[in-house]
């Protein structure tokens, strides 16, 4: 159907069609039926309209994360180059930063965050932009050994396969530092 017909309910006409016609008042059964079709069919259309827009809502809210937080609630922040001043992100620098503490709901998808003041941007998010921190899994006592030996059987061939006897310590830690990977790991 042409856009059109369904405005005005007929085909377009050309202009030896479109001759003055006598005034007269009284009412055509033509005209009634007429502007019955036109009726129906703007109703049928606004019908499929609302049913288009809502198989497109249905596939759109598929993909959105339900999620809300709470005033103290810790979240992770996504950084993005076009908040940060210019220079102050680098292109191979983690994806997102934190744990930082909720300090105020501004509604459903915005919140309030405690960023430190040398970070430089505004301290208001977007849901999207925002990540529940998960606590670290526990670190075994003596990260070099493994939690469950890989036993291999040493071949001449191989000298690599060869168990290693030498154990490396750990001295002293100076700094650490939480970085969010996109698999959701810490």
């Amino acid at each position: 159907m042409s856009p059109f017909k369904v405005v005005h309910g007929y085909k377009p006409r050309t202009p030896t069609d479109l001759i003055p016609l006598p005034l007269h008042h009284r009412v055509s059964e033509s005209a009634q039926s007429f502007a019955e079709h036109i009726r129906h069919l703007h109703q049928e259309i606004s019908k499929r309209i609302s049913l288009s827009n809502e198989a497109y809502k249905k596939l759109a809210d598929a993909h959105k994360r339900l999620q809300e937080f709470s005033e103290g609630d810790y979240v992770m922040i996504r950084v993005r180059l076009e908040r940060f001043p210019s220079g102050v992100v680098k292109k191979l620098q983690a994806r997102g930063a934190g744990p930082f503490k909720i300090l105020k709901k501004l509604g459903s998808n915005a919140y309030v965050v405690d960023l430190p003041s040398d970070f430089g941007i505004s301290t208001t998010f977007n849901i999207s932009d925002l990540v529940a921190y998960k606590e670290p899994a526990a670190i075994p006592s003596d990260p070099f050994e493994p939690s469950s030996p890989i036993e291999r059987e040493p071949t001449p061939e191989c000298p690599l396969s060869q168990p290693s006897t030498k154990k490396e310590q750990i001295e002293q830690i100076l700094d650490d530092q939480i970085i969010s990977t996109r698999n959701r790991g810490y």
